[in-house]
This record gives structure tokens, sequence and C-alpha cells, in this order.
């Protein structure tokens, strides 16, 4: 193997790591959060009407609030066939099930890169024929995590969480992110903490690739090799 050639393979290993591990972290969160609301949706739609029913058994037709509980109920049951539509129409669903899917397989693909970054620099026989292999992986799973659909702050929180996780300094704001909580750095801060806590941005024009983020990510990790 020629030094140059290796030296490149061990950085592109590293770099698909951090944005490997960034992308999962984010659909991992997104995966728990539609599960949640899910739940939620499920809760309220089986919820009112027991109620309602209980408070009828237990107190009669001739209950004075009656009235008012039956409308209250029918209040939340419309909400919640509004929400249940809408879940249907943005695909909550399928969503979980692809950011669940895409996590695994990003999860997956870091720790793969984590090894072959050891394997090329034992200059293994095969290391680069592997990788080679790898890398083909990553991009086709790159272009399925596209599909999914990013922010640019999801972008930027994706990048935050892969240089916690491999304890990278940013070259934004010149420091190891210890947390997710949002800054104001533009490369690894600056985005919603509350629905967001990591991300890998989407395919090569953009989202899990974003030109900037690329660009900080490489630096990132030659500043630190």
């Amino acid at each position: 193997m020629e030094d140059v050639g290796l030296d490149s393979a061990i950085q592109d290993c590293r770099k698909r790591s951090v944005d490997a591990a960034g992308t999962a972290h984010v659909l991992e969160d997104r995966a728990a959060r539609l599960g949640r609301q899910l739940k939620l949706l499920n809760f309220v739609g089986l919820a009112v009407p027991v109620i309602v029913g209980g408070l009828v058994l237990g107190y009669g037709a001739g209950m004075k609030a009656l009235g008012l509980v039956i409308a209250v109920g029918a209040g939340l049951t419309v909400l919640q066939l509004v929400v249940a539509v809408w879940s249907m129409t943005a695909g909550w669903v399928d969503a979980q099930a692809a950011s669940t899917r895409s996590a695994i397989r990003n999860r997956e693909l870091a720790r793969s890169f984590d090894r072959m970054v050891d394997e090329l620099a034992a200059e293994s026989p095969r290391a680069v024929d592997e990788y080679n292999r790898l890398a083909g992986r990553d991009d086709s799973q790159q272009d399925n995590d596209y599909a999914l659909g990013f922010s640019e702050p999801e972008t930027r929180a994706a990048h935050r969480a892969g240089l916690r996780m491999y304890r990278v300094t940013c070259v934004g704001c010149e420091t190891v992110p210890k947390d997710m909580k949002a800054t104001d750095c533009g490369v690894c801060g600056d985005f919603v903490r509350s629905s967001i806590r990591g991300y890998r941005a989407g395919g090569r024009s953009d989202s899990r690739r974003n030109v900037s983020v690329r660009a900080s990510a490489r630096s990132d990790h030659l500043d630190a090799g």
C-alpha cells in the first residue's frame, strides 16, 4: 500500500464514522419521538370512551355533569381523529420504522469504519478492498438516509453528536463537544435541543453530507490526526 493512499483511506474512515454515528443518534431520537406520539395518540383514542363510559356506569345517566363530560369527550375524540388522520397522511408509522432501520445500519457502519481504521493501520493485505466495499455500502446508505429528509439545524446537531462521541475538536468553536446543548456555533450548534439530539444529514447534495459540515468534519479529523 502507498502511504498517501493509506493515510487518505484512514482519514476517510474516521470521517465516515463521525457522520454515521451522528446520523444514527438523530434517527434514534426521531424514532423514539414518533413512538411516543403514536402511543399518546392510541392512548387518547382508547382512554376517552373508557372514561366517559366509566362515569356513566358509575354515576348513571342522570349525572348532572354528564352533558359536560360528553361534550369534552367528544371534543377530544374529534381532535384525536384529526391527529390520527394527520399521522397517516404524514406516515408516522412508516417514518418510525424507516428511522429505526437506518439508525441500526448507521451504528453498524460506524463500528465497521472504526475497525477498518485498525485494519488499514496494520496494512492488512485485504484492507483496501474491504475499505472500498465498505465505502460503497456507506454511499448507498447515504442515499437512503437522504430520502428521510433532514434540516440544516439537524445536520449541525448530527455533526455535534459525532464530534462528541469521537472526542474531536470542532473547527467552528474550537472545542470538543461534551454534551448536546445547543450553542451559537454555526458548525456544531445553532439547533433546537428539544427536538434534536444529533444528526447525520442525508445525501450527497445535502443533508447528511452538507458541504460546510462535510468540510468541517474532514478538517476536524485532519487536525485531530
